[in-house]
C-alpha cells in the first residue's frame, strides 16, 4: 500500500504543475501586447466585425427611413446594433447613434415602449462616458423630452427638458443659442400646461438671447450653431400665439405700423376693383374711346377719357398750343363731370357711389389747377358717400382721405423737420431676423405687449422691430417711420422724453418726403 500511495502523491504534484503551467500559458497571452484581439476571443469568444459591416447597416437604414420603409429600417439597425456591440473599435458615441436610429424606427411605428428603452439607454451611456453635465446630453434629453410631450406627458417632458437647458445653460451660458432652443421648447410646455406667466417669460428670455449679439467667449466648450430664420418664425409665432390666447386684460389701441401697412397698399390701386359706373359713364366712354365728340359745338378738340377709379380725367391727344386752348379744354372736363353728377343723382340718388366718383374726378380737375378751395368740399362730401357705402378700409376711402390730408397740408404746411439717422443707435439684431417677416412679427408682439400694459418689455421688443424694419425696408421708409412713432410713444411712458421728440421728428420727416412725392402724382 505504501508503493501506491507514493505513486498517487507524485501524479497528483504532476497534475498540479501542469494546471500551473496552462495558466501561466494563458496569463501570459492576456498580457502580451501584440495580441489584443486573442484577448478579446479569451474573453468573450465572440467573432470580431469590422466596422465596415455595422455602417452599412447603418446607411441603409437611413436609406429605407427617409423612403418610410419603417420595418426593413428596423431590420437594419437591429442588425447594426447587434454588429457593433461586438465591435472592440467602436465609439460610445457611434454606439448611442446606431441606438437612436433603432429608436427612432421603433417610434415611428408607434413601438413607444421599446424606442422609450433605447433612448434611456443611450443616455446612461453618454452619462457613464461624458458625465451627467456633459453637453452631449442635451440632444438625447431633448429627444425623450419631445417624445413624452407628443404622447401628452407634458410632466416628464418639462423634466427631460429643464435639465437640457440646465446643462446648456452651465456649460455654453444662458444667451447661448442651445440654451434658447431648450428654453423655448420648455416654454411650449408650459403653454400647453396652461401657465402663460411662465410661458411668456421663457419666449421673452428666449427671443432675447437669440436677437443679442453673440458672446463667443462664453461659449467655448462647445460650438455654436447659427440663427435659422426658421426658428425665430416658430419662435415669434408661438409668442404671439400665447398673447393672442392669454387672459391678460388687454386694451383697444391703436398702432400706426398697422396703418402703415395698410397705407402701402396704395402703390397697388391701378389694380383694385373700382365701383361700376352709371349708364351715362358707360357711354360717354363709350363715344369717346370709338372717337366721338363730346360737344358738337367743339368739334375741333378730340380727348379721351380714363373712367380708372380717381383719376378720371381727360387726356388731350396733343398738347395745346398756348393757354388759352388748356383752358378750353378744362372748361370742357368741368362741364363733363357736373353733367355726370346731375344725372347719376337723378337717376341712382345722391348717396350713389357712382355720384361719389364723378365728385372726385371734378375735384381732381380742380386739383390739377391747384383751385383747393373748390375741391376740398367735393372730396368731403365723396368721403361721406365711401364711408356711408364700404368698409373704414376699403381703397377708395383710404384714397380719398388721403387726397384731403395733401389738400390740409398745401394749404397750411408743418415746420420743416429734418431727419436724422438712428443707425448707430439701433440694435444689432442677426442677419436671419434683417426680413419684413420678422419685422412683421416683432410689430404685432411689441404692440400687443403695449396693449396689455408690458411697456418696458413693449419697448424693447419695439426696438428690435425698428432695426427689423429699417434692414428690411429702408431707415426711412414709412414703415420705418410708423415703427418709430410707436416706439417714440413708449419712450414718453417711460420718461425718455429726449428719445421720444427725436422718433417723433425722424417721423414726421419721413411723412412729409411721402407727401411730397404724392403732391408730385397727384397735384401737378
Amino acid at each position: 500500500m505504501q508503493p501506491n500511495r507514493k505513486k498517487i502523491k507524485n501524479l497528483t504534484e504532476h497534475t498540479r504543475l501542469s494546471r500551473y503551467l496552462l495558466v501561466s500559458t494563458v496569463v501570459a497571452l492576456m498580457a502580451s501586447p501584440a495580441m489584443p484581439a486573442a484577448r478579446a476571443n479569451v474573453f468573450s469568444r465572440k467573432p470580431v466585425v469590422s466596422s465596415g459591416e455595422w455602417k452599412q447597416e447603418l446607411i441603409q437604414g437611413e436609406a429605407y427611413l427617409r423612403t418610410k420603409e419603417l420595418e426593413n429600417a428596423e431590420v437594419c439597425f437591429e442588425s447594426a446594433y447587434k454588429l457593433i456591440r461586438r465591435d472592440p473599435n467602436s465609439t460610445p458615441f457611434e454606439l448611442v447613434t446606431v441606438m437612436e436610429s433603432l429608436a427612432k424606427s421603433q417610434y415611428m411605428q408607434e413601438k413607444l415602449e421599446e424606442s422609450l428603452r433605447l433612448y434611456r439607454k443611450a443616455l446612461e451611456i453618454l452619462e457613464k462616458h461624458e458625465g451627467k453635465e456633459s453637453i452631449a446630453l442635451v440632444p438625447t434629453l431633448n429627444i425623450i423630452g419631445g417624445i413624452y410631450e407628443n404622447e401628452g406627458d407634458f410632466k416628464k417632458a418639462e423634466k427631460y427638458y429643464l435639465r437640457s437647458l440646465d446643462i446648456s445653460e452651465k456649460v455654453d451660458g444662458d444667451k447661448s443659442l442651445i440654451a434658447a432652443s431648450c428654453r423655448h421648447k420648455l416654454g411650449h410646455i408650459y403653454f400647453l400646461e396652461e401657465k402663460p406667466l411662465e410661458a411668456e417669460e421663457a419666449f421673452y428670455k428666449t427671443l432675447v438671447a437669440v436677437l443679442e449679439p453673440q458672446n463667443s467667449s462664453g461659449s467655448s466648450k462647445s460650438s455654436q450653431p447659427e440663427l435659422s430664420s426658421d426658428f425665430l418664425e416658430v419662435l415669434l409665432s408661438d409668442y404671439i400665439d400665447l398673447i393672442f390666447k392669454s387672459d391678460l386684460p388687454s386694451k383697444a389701441l391703436q398702432s400706426r405700423f398697422q396703418g402703415e401697412l395698410l397705407k402701402d397698399e396704395l402703390d397697388q390701386l391701378a389694380r383694385r376693383k373700382g365701383v361700376a359706373p352709371s349708364a351715362f359713364s358707360k357711354e360717354v366712354s363709350y363715344r369717346i374711346s370709338t372717337g366721338s365728340n363730346i360737344n358738337s359745338s367743339t368739334g375741333d378738340t378730340k380727348s379721351k377719357v380714363a373712367l380708372d377709379g380717381v383719376d378720371d380725367t381727360f387726356v388731350p391727344a396733343r398738347k395745346p398750343s398756348d393757354l388759352v386752348a388748356l383752358e378750353k379744354i378744362n372748361r370742357q372736363r368741368v362741364l363733363f363731370y357736373e353733367r355726370m353728377i346731375e344725372v347719376d343723382i337723378k337717376s341712382l340718388g345722391r348717396n350713389h357711389p357712382s355720384v361719389a366718383r364723378d365728385l372726385t374726378g371734378l375735384a381732381n380737375i380742380y386739383l390739377s389747377q391747384r383751385r383747393y378751395e373748390d375741391a376740398k368740399p367735393l372730396l368731403q362730401r365723396a368721403l361721406k358717400i365711401y364711408q356711408d357705402s364700404y368698409e373704414s378700409d376699403s381703397q377708395l376711402v383710404k384714397q380719398t382721405r388721403l387726397l384731403l390730408q395733401l389738400i390740409s397740408e398745401e394749404e397750411s404746411p408743418s415746420a420743416d423737420y429734418h431727419f436724422v439717422s438712428l443707425a448707430g443707435e439701433l440694435p444689432t439684431i442677426p442677419l436671419s431676423a434683417q426680413n419684413l417677416d420678422t419685422a412683421f412679427r416683432l410689430n404685432e408682439l411689441a404692440f400687443q405687449c403695449y396693449c396689455q400694459g408690458r411697456i418696458k418689455r413693449a419697448r424693447k421688443l419695439y426696438e428690435y422691430a425698428l432695426a427689423a424694419t429699417a434692414a428690411a425696408s429702408g431707415e426711412e421708409s414709412p414703415l420705418s417711420a410708423a415703427c418709430m412713432a410707436d416706439l417714440s410713444r413708449l419712450m414718453r411712458l417711460t420718461g425718455r422724453d429726449d428719445k421720444a421728440e427725436r422718433l417723433e421728428n425722424n417721423a414726421r420727416a419721413i411723412w412729409r418726403k411721402k407727401l411730397q412725392e404724392k403732391r408730385a402724382q397727384l397735384l401737378p
